[in-house]
């Protein structure tokens, strides 16, 4: 993957880009990561089509209005090509991905392959966090991990997953409903949520059953499974303290 200082950071650096911009610049990516937020809303990210970086879409109100991406006749999905106009939007560490745009110019453009998605993602994915976040990243729990306030490279990434892989749903203490992602990497076990829009029914709190059960078996079957990754904005969780936190965004299975 390309420097997280990108060309749209560089500019910014300059002063060649500031947030009161028009949003003219027009940008393509294949979409990597497309996760659930607050009800809604999306949060919608990939690889630029012309240089490799990764772009982030924000709204007005950061994320994305799921009719924007999910509503009419031709809805978008992990892999499409989506293309868009905007202009570097003002971030600090590490969401140095965020990109501001014009809602209405979203466009679907295309859809990768399945061969090619694999090619694309095998490509970038690597085996460790710390080598998508930067030494900065930590076991935050024994679980889960993130990154200190506006520390990390980057906040989108992608990781290889070799050995057993399982999906867990229960409801907490409050009665609201978990999914997490139970894996081994590096050395250690993780359980981070698991946000993947398409394993949340439309409401954005209850879990798509049919969609896990065909996530499940597309496990059993995988030879090759890569997790599209990020962190989160920061906040502060009791005891633990506030950090950027380990999710997954999307979960990719490849059968050869």
């Amino acid at each position: 993957m390309p420097s997280p200082f990108s060309r749209r950071a560089f500019a910014r650096f300059m002063g060649r880009v500031g947030i009161d911009s028009p949003l003219t610049d027009q940008r393509e990516v294949v979409l990597t990561h497309l996760t659930r937020m607050s009800p809604g809303y999306l949060c919608a990210a990939g690889i630029a089509t012309d240089t490799g970086e990764h772009i982030r879409l924000v709204g007005d109100s950061r994320n994305i209005p799921r009719h924007y991406l999910l509503g009419g006749s031709n809805p978008v999905k992990p892999g499409d090509t989506v293309s868009f106009r905007g202009r570097p939007a003002e971030s600090s560490g590490p969401h140095v991905e965020d990109f501001q745009i014009d809602l209405d110019s979203i466009s679907k453009t295309g859809s990768k392959s399945t061969a090619e998605l694999k090619e694309l993602l095998t490509g970038v994915a690597v085996i460790d966090f710390e080598s998508v976040f930067g030494p900065d990243f930590e076991k935050v729990t024994e679980r889960t991990g993130g990154l200190p306030p506006t520390r990390g490279a980057t906040s989108l990434g992608y990781v290889k997953i070799e050995g057993d892989v399982e999906i867990r749903v229960w409801r907490d203490g409050s009665e609201r409903w978990k999914i997490r992602l139970e894996f081994q990497l590096g050395g250690s076990v993780w359980s981070p949520p698991l946000n993947d829009y398409r394993v949340w029914l439309s409401d954005h709190q209850t879990p798509n059953e049919r969609r896990i059960n065909a996530a499940r078996n597309a496990l059993a079957r995988a030879n090759t499974v890569v997790a599209s990754i990020g962190v989160t904005r920061a906040y502060a969780v009791p005891d633990l303290g506030k950090w950027h936190w380990l999710q997954i965004n999307n979960l990719y299975t490849f059968k050869t």
